[in-house]
């Protein structure tokens, strides 16, 4: 016959607030999500009419939004969209917006720069610049020249992560890695336009065209929709 061995009372209490502090602790140290609302779906909040762009069939195929050549996974985002613009002087922009509302190291926004190489591009130049998006708000954006053997493109990109906007993947896992220790998960979106050149001295003006452009995005957007592109 098994003997259970006597335990004190105050042995007994102790073990009793032992694992009730266990559990306090677990829980105020468990990260909480600290993010808006899941934005409205992006095919009603993101207007087809963007000041002088209007939404547009494209005869070109966007690149993913994911690191892999499985252009029909979206993971890990919550939220996608893909939408081609054009005005009637014929200035094509190619957007790419891309939700995620947890953002931890493993599941994270997938960086153009890894997306692009991965499906069989190189880069050939990387720039990063601060864009005004309003009177009032700046980002950090990059700039990207791509090419294949019968494509060249540029590309200006936005990645948030809560309330920064990191342009480098230590930036990116040292913002979520704050957020842990915090006892915060925040969310995330990229911010995506492109266009397609026949030469790369086009560069500058395709850059400058799409920073208007996605100025504009935010402009026509709602407030509370537009905030979930940059925090206003």
């Amino acid at each position: 016959m098994i003997q259970i061995p006597k335990v004190s009372l105050r042995l007994a209490i102790f073990i009793v607030l032992l694992f009730s502090s266990s559990a306090v602790l677990a829980y105020w140290f468990t990260p909480k999500l600290e993010t808006q609302a899941m934005p409205e779906n992006f095919e009603v909040s993101v207007p087809k009419q963007i000041g002088q762009w209007t939404e547009q069939p494209n005869p070109y195929l966007q690149v993913g939004l994911v690191d892999t050549n499985d252009k029909d996974i979206d993971q890990p985002y919550d939220r996608v969209l893909m939408r081609s613009y054009n005005t009637a002087e014929g200035e094509p922009v190619m957007l790419a917006l891309a939700y995620a509302r947890e953002q931890s190291q493993d599941v994270k926004i997938h960086r153009p720069d890894v997306c692009y190489q991965a499906q069989g591009f190189a880069i050939k130049s990387r720039q990063v610049q601060t864009l005004a998006i309003n009177d009032q708000h700046q980002v950090q954006i990059v700039r990207l020249v791509v090419t294949q053997p019968a494509r060249l493109e540029v590309v200006s990109y936005w990645i948030r992560i809560g309330n920064e906007y990191p342009v480098t993947p230590l930036n990116m896992r040292m913002k979520i890695l704050r957020d842990g220790l915090a006892g915060h998960v925040a969310d995330g979106i990229l911010v995506r336009a492109s266009s397609i050149i026949e030469d790369e001295s086009q560069a500058s003006v395709a850059f400058a065209r799409q920073e208007k452009f996605l100025r504009e995005l935010v402009a026509a957007m709602p407030s509370n929709q537009a905030s979930v592109l940059a925090k206003f």
